[in-house]
């Protein structure tokens, strides 16, 4: 019988690298460190070796796989090591806004690949010549980038500066996911356009834009129309794109924050609806949705809405209209009505058509509007009519709370938590509260266990049975109750 070839072994050299390959592979943290402790030391490629150096670093914070940076500056032998563990794939971020381009060009020729995010804050009112440029040319090099914010500090007005126009040729990365720009510099014109090419170009995925004027408008509506990735849109105060002026959302696009103070004119809630028609949002916050939501083009939207936030305010012609949006938003689990100001009349037509119309309804926040005690008192007795409410908020304005105590208990017995805070009278009430207690421990199973301000204000006056951390409260089973 023929004797067997001896078993080929991997090469020396390779055995490190294929070491290293698995290390890189892991997600946690614990377990890559593990996998290293468990390596012979003769086994560690300079990548890792260098990663356990680092770990030690004051200056920065070494937690697999991501590398923080505290400062910009770093003698030659750490942004060697720093170097050395591009092998392995970390993740670098910085945990400050860098603002000149100096503080870039210390770190992004050593370690750009590796770069996942930044934040750029422009705080002079005149950029260096030349800066703006170089800025932008520094960010294209970090050629993983997943994260770009750029904040302005300043508000500048004039003809249009051109180093801030060519620092915000930086947005158009295109590896960037997640994109936010807060600019008070009405003076950007390629803006729109950049930001076009990003919608275009990049796998985006989220984008926030504060306090921003456009003046290519157009192109930017182009982009977004164009877009087929982006999921959350998150636009507040912006200027110069009227709706959107006639282009659609994409369909892809789950969440959007729509920040405008006012609705502007008929043709710009027109062009909203006419934006939203096909996509399938699940979030909304927008301060005039009744508005939009009452034009055809918007309905086919409608039903797909899981959240709704509705803004600050809301006269009784934009009251009756949203009234009449409820009833096509089949799919509502989520609803914000705060600081609108209800009286109980608003009440006594709001709380019946959520029930018609909301089946789905888990959340219920109508913080802000300062209900008396019969308010609170049909309020709470909606909440076991909605089937799946799980969280109510609402706010107080009188501390009479023993006048509705089996409405509060039939509500805790449905609810996993309830807020009925009293703004601006944190510290009052104590004497109310504490009766509304001792009324409640003499009440057979009762529902509640209490959390968030009312800890903080009385907790000597609780009875044990309503404190979460004495053992003889099971949170899981009971309501929490923040009153």
């Amino acid at each position: 019988m023929a004797a067997k070839a001896p078993r080929r072994e991997l090469p020396g050299p390779l055995q490190p690298r294929l070491i290293e390959a698995i290390a890189g592979c892991l997600q946690m943290s614990i377990d890559f460190d593990a996998f290293l402790n468990a390596m012979p030391r003769p086994l560690w490629t300079p990548a890792m070796t260098a990663w356990r150096t680092l770990s030690t670093n004051a200056a920065m914070a070494v937690t697999w796989p991501s590398i923080t940076l505290h400062q910009f500056e770093y003698a030659p032998n750490v942004l060697s090591m720093l170097r050395s563990t591009l092998s392995l794939g970390p993740h670098v971020t910085f945990n400050q806004s860098i603002i000149h381009a100096c503080e870039l060009a210390a770190v992004v020729p050593t370690i750009g690949p590796a770069i996942k995010a930044l934040s750029l804050a422009v705080e002079d009112e005149q950029l260096h010549p030349g800066e703006g440029q170089a800025v932008a040319d520094l960010v294209r090099q970090c050629s993983s980038l997943r994260e770009l914010k750029i904040e302005s500090t300043v508000y500048m007005e004039g003809d249009p500066e051109p180093e801030l126009d060519a620092l915000l040729g930086a947005v158009a990365h295109p590896t960037v996911r997640h994109l936010e720009l807060t600019l008070f510099y009405p003076n950007a014109p390629r803006l729109g356009t950049f930001l076009s090419q990003w919608l275009q170009s990049a796998p985006a995925k989220k984008l926030c834009l504060l306090r921003v004027t456009f003046q290519d408008g157009d192109a930017f509506c182009d982009g977004v129309q164009a877009n087929r990735t982006l999921v959350h849109l998150d636009l507040h105060e912006i200027e110069g794109i009227d709706g959107l002026r006639g282009r659609r959302l994409p369909s892809s696009l789950r969440y959007l924050v729509w920040g405008a103070t006012h609705s502007g004119d008929s043709a710009t809630l027109d062009n909203m609806a006419h934006a939203l028609e096909r996509t399938r949002l699940k979030h909304l916050r927008c301060a005039f949705f009744e508005e939009v939501a009452s034009r055809p083009a918007a309905w086919p939207m409608l039903p797909h809405l899981t959240s709704l936030d509705t803004g600050d305010g809301m006269n009784v012609a934009q009251m009756q209209l949203l009234l009449e949006a409820l009833a096509r938003l089949a799919s509502l689990k989520e609803l914000k009505l705060a600081n609108f100001g209800f009286d109980a009349s608003t009440f006594d037509v709001v709380l019946p058509a959520l029930v018609i119309h909301c089946p789905y309804l888990t959340d219920l926040d109508l913080q802000g509007n300062a209900c008396d005690d019969e308010t609170i008192k049909k309020l709470l007795a909606v909440a076991p009519q909605l089937p799946r409410l799980r969280h109510l908020t609402a706010s107080r304005d009188q501390y009479n709370v023993l006048g509705y105590i089996p409405e509060l208990v039939a509500a805790g017995r449905h609810l996993k938590s309830l807020s009925m805070d009293a703004p601006g009278r944190r510290h009052h009430g104590i004497d109310a509260k504490l009766k509304m207690f001792r009324a409640l421990a003499k009440i057979q199973d009762q529902p509640f266990y209490v959390g968030g301000r009312t800890l903080d204000t009385c907790p000597r006056i609780l009875p044990d049975m309503f404190l979460p951390n004495t053992g003889t409260v099971d949170p899981t089973t009971r309501c929490r109750l923040a009153i």
